[in-house]
């Protein structure tokens, strides 16, 4: 599938979206754009709670990799892991607040992970690949573009 725009110079990877090319679900745009990140067209960049969604994955079977040493090659291999401060750590703390007041109940489905994930992306204007539901309806209140 071809877009008429190139693809973003980076990109903000959730673990919804790794999970879906692994599982070949993702959607035309994100296969698009993951495909930039494989071919380095596009830096993507990625978290420790990423990082360790996707070993906790693995762990539990969940993920194609032979053992953890794969997964660190592929992590490596096609992501930028992004340092955290306390400053994304406070972002990431007001935006799961923003979501508590915002979305109710609902709230308890924006992980940890994911307002940090919202956080850098504000933080680095960054647009983020996943189809996580509840990240998206936050990232309308926060400012941030997913692609899906």
């Amino acid at each position: 599938m071809t877009y008429a725009q190139r693809p973003p110079q980076a990109v903000l990877v959730d673990t919804y979206a790794v999970i879906a090319e692994l599982s070949d679900t993702i959607s035309p745009k994100g296969r698009w754009v993951m495909e930039a990140v494989r071919t380095g067209r596009t830096r993507g960049v990625i978290h420790y709670l990423i990082a360790y969604e996707l070993y906790y994955l693995y762990g539990k079977g969940m993920l194609p990799f032979e053992s953890p040493e794969e997964l660190e090659e592929f992590i490596s291999s096609y992501f930028y892991m992004k340092p955290l401060t306390s400053f994304e750590a406070n972002k990431a703390a007001r935006i799961k607040l923003l979501a508590e007041a915002m979305l109710g109940e609902e709230s308890r489905a924006l992980s940890l992970s994911d307002a940090t994930t919202l956080a850098i992306a504000a933080l680095d204007n960054l647009p983020i690949v996943s189809g996580d539901p509840v990240l998206m309806k936050m990232s309308s209140f926060v400012g941030v573009k997913v692609i899906w």
